[in-house]
């Protein structure tokens, strides 16, 4: 029975660094203080300033639970339930991958042209995101008047679609948000998130390979598909190889096999005026451009992540 100052946050803290220390962990400091956040509720700040704030049974028995999955290489998000992800908490389990915080900045550009798609210069001219005016009327432009129509998939937790949808709640954006997955336990998290930081109905949720089940046609298409080579999953850290879904992680012998199916079949879900916003893995994005360019497809921009890879590509269609 652990008695007295032993039940105080610091004394946690401290037998908790020392056991994934000898365990091999790094920053072993910073890993012990989120897995006390993550059972206790208590911040980094509040566990400084109130070391020896006591820790009652029931929730000690948790943090001991949690240090157990933890030293089996089950991600603190996993164990907590939640990660933050845009600025807001958003369900995972392991039924879903964790959002990565590189997958920020598709959200950052999906917002970006669903903007340009409201803008006043948009709506009063003719002019498509790709710069050519040759294929575009006022009936493609996005107004007030008309929701913007997007459509997430690959979505898992639909982190990328739901964070893209409370910002346009923010801005008074109207949004048709359509989530799609294979897993439907992916998907109960996903409605989860959505019920939660959605504030109207104006979202749906539908178990589909890629595409919804009736043709629609979207103004935006985001996706962060299965990119890891078949052969290299074995190979990532064990948080992910063993307690990530492969369904979510498996990109096939070369890890551009769901990318080759949006460029060959994307365009028939596409407005003229729309554009495709994709994730690539590290090192993947000259690849993917080359798919896309064989099937028609102009790239508008990349974006780099903080570590230099180009992480986000844009394209839209070309129109013969």
């Amino acid at each position: 029975m652990i008695c007295g100052d032993r039940k105080r946050i610091d004394f946690t803290l401290n037998r908790f660094r020392e056991t994934l220390r000898v365990a091999g962990f790094n920053d072993p400091g910073k890993e012990a203080r989120a897995l006390i956040e993550a059972v206790t509720g208590m911040t980094v700040e509040q566990q400084i300033l109130h070391p020896d704030a006591d820790i009652d049974a029931e929730t000690m028995t948790r943090l001991n639970e949690a240090l157990s999955m933890r030293l089996c290489h089950i991600s603190i998000p996993q164990i907590a339930g939640y990660v933050w992800f845009d600025g807001h908490r958003f369900d995972v389990n392991k039924d879903t991958l964790v959002p990565r915080p590189e997958t920020e900045l598709l959200v950052e550009q999906a917002f970006h042209y669903l903007k340009k798609m409201y803008s006043s210069k948009n709506r009063a001219t003719t002019v498509r995101i790709g710069d050519d005016p040759n294929h575009t009327s006022k009936k493609e432009h996005i107004s007030k008047q008309r929701a913007a129509i997007v459509l997430d998939t690959f979505t898992g937790s639909g982190a990328i679609g739901i964070a893209l949808g409370v910002r346009c709640q923010k801005e008074e954006m109207t949004l048709d948000l359509t989530l799609v997955d294979t897993s439907s336990k992916a998907l109960n998290v996903a409605k989860k998130n959505a019920e939660r930081l959605l504030t109207d109905d104006s979202w749906h949720i539908e178990q589909a390979d890629i595409w919804p089940n009736e043709k629609r046609i979207f103004d935006i298409i985001t996706a962060n598909p299965p990119y890891v080579k078949s052969d290299d999953i074995r190979h990532l850290m064990p948080e992910v190889s063993s307690h990530e879904p492969h369904l979510a992680l498996d990109g096939g012998p070369d890890g551009l096999h769901f990318y080759r199916r949006l460029a060959k079949e994307g365009k028939s879900y596409l407005g003229h005026v729309g554009v495709l916003i994709l994730e690539a893995g590290a090192g993947q994005a000259d690849s993917i451009i080359s798919i896309f360019a064989s099937e028609g497809w102009s790239e508008i921009e990349r974006i780099r992540d903080a570590a230099g890879w180009e992480r986000v590509i844009v394209f839209f269609k070309n129109i013969e």
